[in-house]
């Protein structure tokens, strides 16, 4: 499996300034492709931007605030979805701009690597 199919996640509620578009575009520029678990937003810039990216995301909206945990509450931790190596985020957790472009083939591979290991995530920077 290319490290680019990998599927990917973000939960978000009525959030487009603090990181979501940074994050989403951190994506696209690797080539994939997010999936949106939207948590039953109302804020009309984020609803607009979702249709102008209607081509580059998925959009599934959950129909209720499920918080970081949509990903699971609402049922999408399907064997579909969790067969192969997958991703799951928060909207308002976008990659450093010093993150390297690869993270995601890096992830992939300490989890190769790894075989006990169930999931891997980068570090948080917490002196900015």
């Amino acid at each position: 499996m290319d490290w680019r199919d990998t599927k990917v996640f973000i939960t978000n509620f009525n959030n487009l300034e603090n990181g979501f578009r940074d994050m989403v575009e951190w994506f696209l520029k690797q080539c994939v492709h997010p999936t949106i678990l939207d948590n039953a937003s109302s804020y009309p810039p984020l609803l607009n931007y979702y249709e102008a990216m209607k081509k580059e995301i998925k959009l599934v909206n959950v129909g209720y605030n499920a918080n970081t945990w949509a990903f699971w509450q609402a049922g999408f931790n399907t064997e579909d979805n969790t067969r192969e190596h997958y991703i799951t985020t928060d909207g308002d957790c976008p990659p450093d701009v010093d993150c390297p472009l690869d993270l995601i083939e890096r992830m992939i591979a300490v989890l190769d690597e790894v075989p006990t290991a169930v999931k891997v995530s980068p570090g948080i920077r917490i002196d900015n």
